[in-house]
């Protein structure tokens, strides 16, 4: 665990006899030690009860005594601390006074309510203080609201200037008095020990609490947790005046007493102007603008003739032709882009377990993630038990029988039981100097907005609690991009329907601080940190069913993986019936899943706008009848074949009720894992039915052996390597090369009577590939004679001992 962001801190919950003054009752120190809590779970138990969460840092709480306080709901927006030991709390005679000081690290955003306290049962809040911006208050508000008999009242609202709130440690108190004999109660706030507000009621009904729960910081059953600290906390059961409140030299007002070390803010590495691995320069404004009402495809710079390098370094990975990028010139060759093969006996996981069938049955992918241990020899999915369930992990020795190991808190293979999910990935820290952060997960709870929970892990297993992101829309995953060395967060936007919005970073918990743009449709534009990135296009037409034309197509989410030289996408998009046709049949939204390309990990081509893996559609009777959409991570190397993890979902027609898009509608159920196969490399290929060649742009490499990956099975390959002038080299034509004949290889050692390559590493030369009846797929210069290529492997794969081919 991280050090760095923690904090230690005294939390006091106490309740006054009688006298002066309150007597304490319970003291617990609050604070996280990697002995006390070595895996960050928050869950219920005597070691680790308590989760404060704020913009940096997070706090855990062992407890002991009769006022035990804990968390329920996880990190993110359900964090809070309550009592919850029988007979203890309040009735509806209390007079009481509850109190605290608090550090808010930031103040909320318009429309954003942070619970302060509530005391409130299983099923509903009785009353609660809130902090609030909204539409209608010049300023921030307090206000008390009573779920019952006064539903929905102000009880009391109070403007506060937000100047006065962001400069350290802060008390507030509130008071309730309850006059039985006339049937009158009041309640009084004070911030900072000043009357902020008083209201009187007359009758006064009903009871605060009736058997429930006290909580602090968060939220009950409604509100936000709030973004800052608590450091004292007291429940007396009197009215108590100013004078007798918490002091400030109690906590050291300015200096709380807890440990504090230095916080992850690393400030971001600009990308603008610089040169990538593959000789791409980036313009000095990076990212660009996207104009977001233009509905053309957007397009690469790097692809235009004025922006490709003279020369092209091709030392990094298998060179793809996913594109022009390396092409010269042609003759008589194509390009075909290819589809993986849907295994037969798909789906290779589906609802088995009683968290996998509870609520809304499924294994689901929301993103999730697929990555081979080479500790373990396993493979490991990352998945949600149920949609919008628990995140659970699953291991594998072949791909395709999958096994739960019971290594969560609970005996099963969930891992953060209290941590509901909408969207999650899950990935490796390539550069990770802490142990513990060798995992990195980030997880979206839905809604919009919302905030991501980011956790770290040594193991991916035990997680730990980072932080929470800056906002975002639902549907938001991230990945790694390792030629940039960035953080890639996917979020979620409205700029152009359902589109998305870039934010990268070079450190996964500093970079989950972000200013998203505000305001929905065209109007949203880029911030300092955050970019409108994708969208579809005038290119992306509307599906038709039968005869009717449903929806535009729009883009429901963007996930990338580095393979070999360049960033794989994958784009799910959303087309077909419209969500409210869906929900009336209890039938899966309708999403595809495509292909797309970068090679400066903004700007994603997509060459080829058919499904790479489509919906079987409604009436089916498949598993994947919709919903179908990618893994976080990409696919794994397998045999010398990509496969990829995808989920489709088959729908309950018998769950329509509501007829809208809710959790317990059919439109969620039964969600099944599948598994498609593709070549290596085999996204696209230079193909010819005679006789034809290609020529590469001039290259530079330094390394000294040939490889291709080619079908020659009913042809012939060959390779010249040509001067400036476009003449063989003497030794390096085709005459001298050992053509492939009648062969068919995913990795191929091409050699000429003159030599290797040694001779021309650091100098520009050319590629000439001859073809005859053949397809190629890909080519690189290797360093070593076994064809290591030094590419990215997306996920890994049993023939590798880490992500790269080395």
């Amino acid at each position: 665990m991280n050090t760095a962001r923690i904090q230690m801190m005294a939390v006091v919950f106490a309740a006054a006899a009688t006298g002066v003054c309150a007597r304490t009752i319970a003291e617990w120190p609050l604070g996280c030690d990697e002995n006390l809590i070595p895996d960050g779970r928050c869950a219920v138990s005597s070691a680790n009860d308590l989760l404060i969460v704020d913009a940096d840092q997070y706090c855990e709480l062992g407890t002991t005594g009769r006022y035990a306080l804990h968390a329920r709901g996880g990190a993110g927006a359900t964090d809070f601390a309550f009592s919850d030991t029988a007979g203890h709390y309040l009735t509806p005679t209390n007079d009481f006074t509850v109190e605290g000081w608090y550090n808010f690290s930031r103040l909320p955003e318009k429309g954003e309510t942070w619970m302060v306290v509530s005391a409130f049962t299983h099923t509903t809040n009785r009353w609660f203080l809130t902090f609030r911006r909204d539409s209608i208050h010049p300023g921030l508000t307090w206000q008390i609201f009573s779920a019952a008999p006064y539903a929905g009242d102000s009880l009391l609202t109070t403007v506060t200037d937000p100047n006065t709130l962001t400069n350290g440690w802060h008390h507030f108190a509130l008071t309730f008095a309850h006059r039985i004999a006339d049937g009158t109660a009041e309640w009084c706030l004070y911030l900072d020990g000043q009357p902020a507000g008083r209201k009187s009621m007359k009758p006064f009904q009903g009871s605060f609490d009736e058997g429930g729960r006290f909580g602090l910081g968060g939220r009950g059953r409604a509100g936000n947790v709030i973004c800052g600290s608590l450091s004292q906390c007291r429940l007396s059961d009197r009215v108590l005046s100013p004078d007798q409140f918490l002091q400030p030299d109690t906590i050291h007002r300015g200096q709380p007493q807890w440990k504090t070390l230095p916080s992850r803010t690393t400030p971001e590495t600009p990308d603008g102007g610089r040169t990538l691995y593959n000789g791409i320069t980036l313009p000095k404004e990076w990212p660009p603008r996207i104009d977001p009402r233009d509905p053309n495809p957007i397009r690469a710079p790097y692809l235009e003739a004025a922006n490709i390098p003279v020369v092209i370094p091709i030392d990094l990975g298998r060179q793809l032709f996913v594109d022009d990028f390396l092409v010269e010139s042609i003759t008589n060759v194509t390009r075909a882009f290819h589809k993986p093969v849907q295994y037969a006996g798909n789906p290779v996981m589906w609802p088995q377990t009683k968290d996998e069938l509870t609520r809304s049955p499924g294994c689901c992918m929301p993103g999730g993630a697929i990555w081979w241990d080479p500790t373990r020899q396993r493979f490991r999915i990352w998945y949600l038990s149920g949609w919008a369930g628990k995140i659970s992990l699953a291991e594998s020795k072949d791909g395709i029988h999958w096994e739960r190991p019971p290594v969560g808190a609970s005996g099963t293979n969930v891992l953060l039981p209290h941590q509901i999910a909408d969207t999650f990935s899950v990935w490796p820290d390539y550069a990770a100097k802490n142990p513990y952060e060798r995992w990195c997960m980030s997880i979206s709870p839905g809604g919009n907005p919302t905030r991501s929970a980011q956790y770290v892990s040594r193991d991916g297993v035990r997680w730990t609690f980072a932080r929470l992101t800056g906002q975002h829309g639902d549907s938001t995953t991230m990945f790694y991009n390792p030629f940039l060395g960035k953080w890639v967060w996917s979020l979620r936007a409205s700029w152009r329907a359902r589109s998305r919005i870039y934010r990268a970073h070079q450190d996964f918990i500093a970079g989950g601080s972000w200013n998203f743009p505000m305001g929905h449709g065209p109007n949203q534009t880029n911030t300092a940190d955050c970019a409108l990135w994708l969208a579809c296009d005038n290119q992306d037409l509307p599906r038709t069913v039968g005869r009717k034309e449903y929806r535009n197509a729009q883009l429901y989410n963007v996930d990338a993986t580095p393979y070999e030289s360049i960033m794989v996408g994958f784009f799910k998009i959303l087309c077909g019936r419209d969500n409210d046709l869906a929900a009336k049949a209890g039938m899966p939204k309708t999403t595809t899943l495509h292909f797309a390309y970068s090679r400066d990990g903004f700007h994603f081509t997509r060459p080829d706008r058919t499904p790479a893996i489509a919906d079987s559609g409604w009436g089916s009777g498949r598993w994947d009848s919709g919903y179908v959409g990618p893994c976080s991570s990409g696919f794994v190397i397998k045999d010398e074949q990509l496969w990829l993890y995808y989920v489709g979902a088959r729908g309950d027609g018998t769950q329509n009720d509501p007829p809208t898009c809710v959790i317990p509608n059919g439109m969620h159920w039964n969600f099944s894992v599948g598994v498609a196969i593709l070549r290596r490399d085999g996204f696209a290929s230079m193909t010819t039915d005679a006789q034809g060649e290609l020529v590469t742009r001039p290259v530079v490499f330094t390394g000294s052996h040939l490889f291709v990956n080619a079908d020659a099975r009913f042809g012939t390959l060959a390779v010249e390597v040509l001067d400036e002038n476009g003449k063989p080299f003497a030794g390096y034509s085709a005459d001298d090369c050992t053509m492939l004949v009648r062969e068919d290889t995913t990795k191929r050692a091409v050699t000429w009577k003159g030599g290797d390559l040694a001779r021309f590493a650091g100098k520009p030369v050319r590629f000439r590939f001859k073809l005859r009846v053949a397809s190629l797929y890909s080519f690189w210069v290797s360093a070593k004679p076994t064809g290591e290529s030094g590419g990215y492997l997306a996920a890994g794969g049993p023939a590798y001992s880490s992500l790269r081919d080395e």
